[in-house]
């Protein structure tokens, strides 16, 4: 038989709060034990739960074995066994939990878990699945470029291959009129989620290819696939994974295609004008076309990784608009910038990890905050184990997106991709992926504790 706890709602304002808890000392025996408490304190509400007899707080729910080695107690006592057999992804319907262990029914009454032995998402049975690269064919990685017009048509064929994993969204408009996309993967209304930020630099656009085919990878095997024994499909249910895939649309185009990509003839004439006098002060001995290759900023030749609201004033290596280094007028002045915190600050991620090149790293340490700051190396450590790639702990970035989102207590990782210089080439997209495959999916595990 299995027993539950119907929760009694009782609602009282401050100054009745202690006659109310004064009160349920004459409850009678054979009435519900266990009382919840609404504290009403303007627009805040407080939730107070009352353990019942045994120590445990009424719950239902169903819970999973996560090790081979739980061991199912007849009291809440780890010196009290019995011989119940349990095995990995066992089921078990719970009614109480504490902080040390579950309570859950049996045809022979109530047994108890150590905590430490259950994950409340639903396991496997295997740890692994059968993964195919051949079976994803929406996103092509073998050409020479991966354009913004090849963004917009995979994401757009994604979405459409799977509308039950993806969610495809506006979030911005650049100064040479293209709308930035964030794809979320999993459930928009999850708890918690990851953001990932790709394309924010113009020669980086590989970055912004790894981004959509892991898109496509996730929504592709969103209910076969499983990482740890979790099933993604549970996974991006209670953490959504949330992909920019090319905050910068504009620079991207430029270093790919040079200036006939743009469509505002002043953007045109400004950049060739920002060449020539870069040129003149001794700056670069470049041709135009390696300028433009090499075009990290923005079409107002402002570079957003010097444009975030972290020590602004320090940010940057270029006083004037250029292809690189140039903070902007203002923190915060680009269209980029500003898309990407308000996208933030409608769903507070869990944490941030903006993609990069190069290196094969795995940087953290943007925080000044001590406890940001480790909470960021669990996650690195995290995807250095996913990855393959070295840990490396680094110092607060002035304007960085990474050190703004840390000041702001979200940790926060840079990953840097790949072993050539940017613009890298084709040939590394596949010791990239084989590298980088898993370690979304492996940050949201970690977010969510498991």
């Amino acid at each position: 038989m299995r027993t539950f706890y119907k929760k009694i709602e009782i609602v009282v304002i401050a100054s009745l709060l202690a006659a109310s808890i004064s009160g349920c000392g004459n409850k009678k025996k054979d009435d519900t034990s266990y009382l919840q408490f609404e504290h009403v304190y303007g627009n805040v509400v407080e939730t107070v739960e009352i353990a019942d007899s045994e120590g445990f707080y009424p719950i239902d729910d169903y819970v999973y074995i996560s090790s081979d080695d739980a061991v199912i107690l007849s009291s809440a006592s780890d010196t009290a066994t019995t011989d119940m057999q349990t095995k990995y992804a066992m089921e078990l319907h719970r009614n109480g939990y504490n902080e040390n262990y579950s309570r859950f029914s049996t045809e022979d009454g109530n047994r108890y878990i150590n905590n430490a032995y259950i994950t409340t998402i639903a396991l496997a049975d295997e740890d692994e699945f059968d993964y195919s690269i051949t079976a994803l064919d929406i996103v092509d990685t073998d050409g020479y470029f991966y354009t913004y017009d090849d963004c917009l048509k995979d994401m757009a064929d994604v979405r459409n291959a799977f509308p039950d994993a993806v969610t495809l969204n506006v979030c911005g408009l650049t100064a040479d009129n293209r709308d930035i996309y964030e794809i979320v993967i999993g459930d928009p209304n999850s708890e918690k989620s990851l953001l990932i930020v790709a394309g924010m630099e113009g020669p980086e656009y590989m970055t912004s290819e790894y981004a959509v085919k892991a898109a496509e990878y996730y929504a592709h095997y969103y209910s076969d696939g499983i990482f740890n024994g979790y099933y993604y499909s549970d996974i991006f249910k209670n953490c959504c994974i949330r992909i920019v895939p090319m905050l910068n649309p504009d620079g991207v185009t430029v270093s790919q295609l040079g200036l006939d990509s743009i469509g505002t003839s002043a953007t045109v004439s400004n950049i060739n004008s920002w060449f020539e006098r870069d040129q003149s002060k001794g700056g670069i001995n470049a041709t135009l076309e390696s300028y433009l290759m090499f075009y990290y900023a923005n079409a107002n030749g402002v570079d957003l990784r010097y444009n975030f609201p972290y020590n602004w004033e320090s940010a940057g290596n270029n006083a004037e608009p250029s292809n690189a280094g140039y903070r902007g007028e203002k923190e915060s002045s680009e269209a980029e910038t500003q898309s990407l915190m308000n996208m933030a600050n409608r769903k507070i991620p869990d944490a941030v990890v903006v993609l990069r090149t190069t290196g094969c790293t795995i940087n953290y340490g943007y925080a000044e905050d001590s406890e940001v700051n480790d909470k960021a190396q669990l996650l690195a450590e995290k995807a250095a184990d996913a990855s393959g790639y070295l840990l490396n702990v680094v110092s607060p970035e002035n304007g960085s997106p990474e050190s703004y989102f840390s000041s702001t207590s979200i940790p926060s990782l840079r990953i840097n991709m790949g072993s050539g210089e940017a613009p890298l080439s084709t040939s590394e997209f596949n010791s990239i992926w084989n590298s980088m495959r898993e370690v979304p999916v492996s940050l949201c595990l970690d977010i969510m504790g498991k």
